[in-house]
């Protein structure tokens, strides 16, 4: 996703555009480790081990809500759903994300300890 190369350069932010017609459109700012998780946790909800039926799922696009949460055919997904909404929402229309970030120094690029 970022910083998969090692370089002079690091990421220490991840910009996320959110599309919903050519005219409307957001975009997030996240810290790296941020977006990395929600991105894991957009994964684990979108691709779980297998359909209802037995099959294995097949891969697609991956999309999360930001104004909502839809209701999940499997009530267990919710509080992924719920994680990564929270997530993002501390960062919507929020340009300070040094002060957003929990245990991040952006500065650095280091976690730090709380």
């Amino acid at each position: 996703m970022s910083n998969s190369v090692t370089s002079f350069y690091v990421a220490w932010a991840v910009v996320s555009v959110c599309v919903k017609s050519p005219s409307e459109f957001r975009c997030i700012i996240l810290p790296v480790s941020e977006a990395k998780r929600a991105a894991q946790l957009n994964l684990d909800h979108a691709y779980p081990k297998a359909r209802f039926d037995g099959a294995k799922k097949r891969q697609g696009k991956v999309w999360v809500s930001l104004s909502h949460i839809p209701k999940p055919r499997d009530a267990s997904r919710l509080p992924i759903l719920e994680e990564e909404q929270e997530i993002l929402s501390r960062f919507i229309g929020n340009w300070e994300i040094e002060n957003t970030a929990i245990g991040v120094s952006l500065v650095a690029g280091l976690s730090v300890s709380q």
